[in-house]
């Protein structure tokens, strides 16, 4: 089975704004042992046990697939800050949520992310994905500007926006909507 493709915008070409970037990865199987790393992708059913060499767990659990995106702010002409990147996961939940946007349902939509979430760590990092139209009211087939940052308790905080088209606004409404059944992999 091929890879899905990354779906990517670039708007440095002035020296302003950034990239940002969608990255699909499909549902998977993963290994209950912390210490193997093994992940079965492109199967139907659970392996029996943990294809590992040497793994003693064994056992198997189901992930759904996520949308990863990546931003960033451009440096200078054509010369994107790779290296102060915002990276999310987006569930199937965070997608619906875009989705409502990009179809003109809803005027913006704003997704905060906590990594380090449920441990003793929360709260150490928050991140934000904000959709919204640069007039403040979105009108279907105008464009949107994304918006993510990245704050750190009682350090730096990161922040990059890129616009996006209406044209783009439309290819990223159906890459979105397709992705949404194969994170469950229903496709």
């Amino acid at each position: 089975m091929i890879s899905p493709l990354q779906l990517a915008f670039y708007r440095g070409a002035g020296g302003k704004y950034g990239a940002v970037q969608f990255n699909f990865r499909r549902p998977h199987y993963y290994c209950v042992n912390k210490d193997c790393k093994q992940k079965v992708y492109d199967s139907t059913f659970p392996p029996d046990k943990c294809p590992a060499s040497g793994c003693t767990a064994g056992k198997m659990e189901s992930r759904e697939g996520a949308l990863f995106i990546e931003i960033t702010s451009a440096k200078g002409k054509n010369d994107y800050d790779w290296d102060r990147k915002i990276v999310m996961a987006l569930s199937i939940s965070d997608l619906s949520q875009l989705l409502m946007v990009l179809e003109g349902h809803q005027n913006e939509v704003e997704l905060m992310h906590d990594p380090h979430a449920k441990t003793a760590n929360s709260g150490t990092i928050t991140k934000r994905l904000k959709l919204l139209s640069p007039k403040g009211i979105y009108t279907p087939g105008g464009g949107l500007l994304v918006t993510c940052s990245q704050s750190i308790k009682d350090g730096d905080t990161i922040s990059h926006t890129v616009p996006l088209s209406p044209s783009e606004v439309k290819r990223l409404a159906v890459c979105i909507r397709t992705a949404i059944p194969q994170t469950l992999g229903w496709n």
